[in-house]
C-alpha cells in the first residue's frame, strides 16, 4: 500500500512539474510575442514585427498647489519644493513589463545622463497598446542658480527591447533662481 502511495505521490508530483514547465515555456513564448509584436504597420512592412515602446509624451513642473496644475512653470527657486508631472505612453504593442521613468537635472538638453543628476523616479505599470500613465514626484532642487533642462528617461534601465530607444525621453528648460 505504502509503495502504491509513494508511486501516485511520484506521477503527480511529476505531472505537476511538466505542467508548470510547460506553462512557463508557452508564457515565456507569449512574452517574446507581445514584445516583439504579433501585427505589422503597413503592407509593404508585412512580416516585420513590432517591438513594444515606451514614449515619455509630456512632462511639466508645477506649483505644489494642486489649483496650478493648468500653470506649468520654468522659472523655478532653489530650495522650493514642486511637483513634476510626467506622461508616459506605450506605443506599438502592449509594454507587459513595467518600467521605471527616472528624472535627471541636466545643464544640457543632451540624453546622456552619465554625468546628470537623478531628482527622482516613478515606476510605471505594464501598459497596454496606446494606454498611458500620468505619474507625480515632488522634486526640490539644490543646485546653483542657473539654465537647466529636467530631463524625464522612460525605461531607463532598459527593461524592454523597444523598436525605438531614443524616444524614451523628454526634457524641459528650466531658469533655477
Amino acid at each position: 500500500m505504502k509503495k502504491r502511495l509513494s508511486f501516485i505521490a511520484v506521477v503527480v508530483i511529476i505531472g505537476v512539474l511538466v505542467t508548470f514547465l510547460f506553462n512557463c515555456s508557452l508564457q515565456d513564448d507569449e512574452m517574446k510575442a507581445l514584445q516583439t509584436g504579433s501585427s505589422t504597420d503597413t503592407g509593404a512592412e508585412k512580416g516585420i514585427l513590432k517591438k513594444s515602446n515606451f514614449v515619455v509624451d509630456w512632462l511639466n513642473v508645477y506649483a505644489t498647489d494642486d489649483t496650478c496644475f493648468f500653470y506649468p512653470l520654468t522659472k523655478l527657486y532653489r530650495n522650493t519644493e514642486y511637483i513634476l508631472r510626467c506622461n508616459v505612453k506605450c506605443t506599438r504593442a502592449a509594454c507587459l513589463r513595467g518600467c521605471r521613468v527616472r528624472y535627471y537635472l541636466s545643464e544640457n538638453a543632451n540624453t546622456e545622463t552619465c554625468c546628470d543628476t537623478e531628482i527622482g523616479n516613478n515606476w510605471i505599470d505594464p501598459l497596454g497598446k496606446d494606454e498611458s500613465e500620468t505619474v507625480t514626484s515632488r522634486i526640490k532642487l539644490t543646485d546653483p542658480a542657473g539654465i537647466y533642462y529636467i530631463i524625464a528617461y522612460a525605461d531607463a534601465d532598459n527593461r524592454i527591447k523597444e523598436s525605438d530607444e531614443k524616444d524614451n525621453e523628454r526634457s524641459i528648460r528650466i531658469t533655477l533662481c
